[in-house]
């Protein structure tokens, strides 16, 4: 069976180790204790940085036609076969001092665990090696122990001779012989502190620089045991990222990802918690494929085309809701779902500025290295800062210009992301800068960039929703004017299921069965149903429709001043409640006085028409009760 037990250690035993970690994590980087080939555990976007150094060696053997070779290598068990005396070996040739070699040494000294199965435990069992399950400490600890054998693999190198994140490795190599004798060392090295290479799931690839230019079946071995070869459009995953060479597009993980979100749609959830599941779960779930650019800006067009119904039929809203109210900010009253499709853009072009920005000095050089050589093939000439800024912007070039063809890489899909999307890009000496509107984003806000653009495109979407949606848009520009207007978003506090699907479709003025909206029909047809010669529409049932109706106004009302009341009453003293104030003929709802200020107060239920109707709604409760200012103040 595949399982694996949840560690569970003290309570304070964990804070501790986490701030040690915190401490050693800081000391490692600032000291260079630990190679930067190794990204695991470590301050850095790792994932991302791997998988571009990999992907750019990749475009180089294509475009240059040069020999490549890369393998990926598993350790079996890598995590429990380390022993406590390579721990210690490891921190004192990193020379971290006494004080933590001994604490460390005391950690792992007579360490034992207990499984815990319906109401019994077993007895202790001693932990003779391995670093501990569930210990903050252990990623940094393990990261420590191979450190050296990564160190002798990358020596003087210009190059990347291997990729690191904790037990995952990859070996890259300019020639078979090269690469196989990297296995050779890193086999030993791994096998010096009881670390075992597993060859049956380890693989490796040759890519051939002679035309024709591909994969070639060259065999490599670990201990003697063959590893797998990749063939052309053979795939292996590094990171969670497909490699290989010319891989494919795996459509069936992408209608995967559609059936997933589906069926969370249709699920049982309420209402708030389904929209919840997917912006928090779902469309975080597809970020990877997004950064890494699994696929085109086209398929996830499709994802949003087919996710799109079931999120308006969660809400209880027709087709012919404007995605906007979807799509816009949450602040603002819309939903603030992400576009799959907006989504892919970002996130290469937040990819591209973090590649550019990275605190690993040598990934950072590298990738503006590679962005200068993209735009030295498409301006060919050596480019300046300038021309950089016209590159990744995605300006029309000089069309004299001859347009080589060239691999895809990071930077030409950053260059289309950012036209599509009007970003546009400065250096300044090599350093970028994100321009989006009045937004500049510098290298200290290199995480905020996802955040700062896509909360000014919801921004955007529902000032479109306000502005442009004459019928759809008139309540929204009043639920805008404050958050609190859909607390209920959330949580569905104070909220039942029929009271949820009416809220949304009365938002927008849509699917909602009245004679008024009917507007293919006679006018005669459209009036209210109950004898009322006015159109039936969403204002006139709940404002206007006197008779049938005027008990269940009464009762609004009535709770709208209970719940003030109530909020009232901690700091305020009532006064008068629904009395006619003495001297003249007026009747507010309440008025609360403490010891310095004396409120008036008078519900009114007005329709949200724009914000003008709550305006004159306003004006008028003024204009009535401005005569008992000066009353009150006597």
């Amino acid at each position: 069976a595949n399982w694996r037990p949840i560690a569970l250690s003290n309570t304070i035993y964990k804070l501790s180790t986490k701030c040690i970690t915190g401490r050693l994590t800081s000391w490692c980087e600032r000291y260079h204790a630990i190679s930067t080939n190794q990204k695991g555990f470590m301050q850095h976007d790792g994932v991302l940085e791997h998988n571009f150094t990999l992907q750019e060696r990749f475009n180089d053997a294509r475009d240059n036609k040069r020999d490549f070779c890369a393998a990926w290598l598993d350790v079996s068990n890598a995590f429990g076969s380390l022993p406590h005396c390579a721990i210690q070996n490891a921190l004192q040739a990193a020379r971290v001092g006494d004080a933590l070699c001994s604490l460390v040494a005391d950690m792992y000294s007579g360490c034992t665990t207990r499984i815990l199965s319906n109401d019994s435990c077993t007895n202790p069992i001693p932990i003779s090696s391995g670093v501990k399950q569930g210990c903050p400490l252990s990623g940094i600890l393990f990261n420590l122990a191979i450190d050296p054998a990564l160190r002798r693999l990358q020596d003087n190198s210009a190059h990347h001779t291997v990729l690191a994140f904790a037990d995952d490795l990859a070996l890259l190599a300019h020639s078979p012989q090269e690469l196989q004798a990297n296995l050779d060392r890193i086999y030993n090295d791994l096998a010096r502190i009881s670390l075992r290479l597993n060859p049956s799931k380890s693989v490796a690839l040759h890519i051939g620089g002679s035309v024709p230019v591909g994969a070639r079946e060259t065999s490599f071995s670990i201990g003697g045991t063959p590893l797998t070869v990749l063939t052309e459009f053979d795939r292996h995953r590094f990171l969670g990222k497909p490699v290989g060479f010319s891989v494919l597009p795996d459509y069936a993980s992408l209608e995967t990802m559609v059936l997933k979100g589906n069926k969370l749609i249709e699920s049982a959830l309420a209402p708030w918690q389904t929209m919840e599941a997917l912006k928090k779960f779902y469309f975080a779930s597809l970020q990877f494929a997004m950064r890494t650019a699994q696929f085109r800006k086209s398929d996830w067009h499709e994802v949003d085309r087919q996710i799109r119904p079931g999120i308006k039929n969660t809400l209880s809203l027709p087709v012919t809701a404007a995605n906007e109210f979807i799509y816009g900010s949450r602040s603002l009253g819309c939903w603030g779902m992400p576009i799959a499709a907006e989504e892919y853009d970002l996130n290469i072009i937040d990819t591209a500025f973090k590649l550019l920005t990275s605190p690993d000095e040598q990934v950072a050089a590298h990738a503006l290295a590679q962005l200068k050589d993209s735009a030295r093939h498409r301006f060919r000439e050596e480019p300046t800062d300038e021309m950089l800024s016209t590159y990744l912007t995605g300006e029309e070039t000089d069309p004299t210009l001859p347009r080589g063809s060239r691999t895809a890489n990071h930077w030409s899909i950053a260059r289309a992301a950012s036209r599509r999307m009007n970003v546009s890009w400065s250096f300044d000496d090599g350093i970028p800068r994100l321009h989006y509107q009045d937004i500049t984003l510098r290298p200290a806000h290199r995480r905020k960039v996802l955040f700062s653009i896509r909360d000014r495109l919801r921004t955007d979407r529902t000032a479109t929703l306000i502005l442009t949606k004459k019928h759809q848009g008139k309540v929204m520009d009043c639920v805008s004017l404050h958050p609190a207007s859909s607390h209920f978003y959330t949580s569905g506090d104070f909220t039942r299921f029929c009271d949820f699907r009416f809220s949304q479709k009365c938002r927008l003025g849509v699917g909602l069965d009245l004679n008024g909206y009917k507007t293919w029909k006679p006018l005669q047809e459209q009036l209210c149903r109950f004898g009322h010669k006015e159109r039936e529409t969403l204002p006139h049932v709940l404002n206007h429709c006197f008779g049938s109706k005027t008990r269940g106004y009464q009762l609004r009302h009535n709770c709208l001043v209970d719940r003030i009341k109530k909020a009232a009453e901690r700091d305020f003293t009532i006064v008068y409640e629904n009395q006619r104030i003495p001297g003249t003929d007026l009747r507010p709802d309440l008025v609360i006085e403490n010891a310095t200020k004396i409120f008036v107060i008078d519900v009114t239920v007005a329709f949200e028409h724009r914000r003008e109707a709550f305006d004159k709604a306003r004006q008028r409760k003024h204009d009535t009760y401005n005569c008992l200012v000066e009353l009150m103040k006597k």
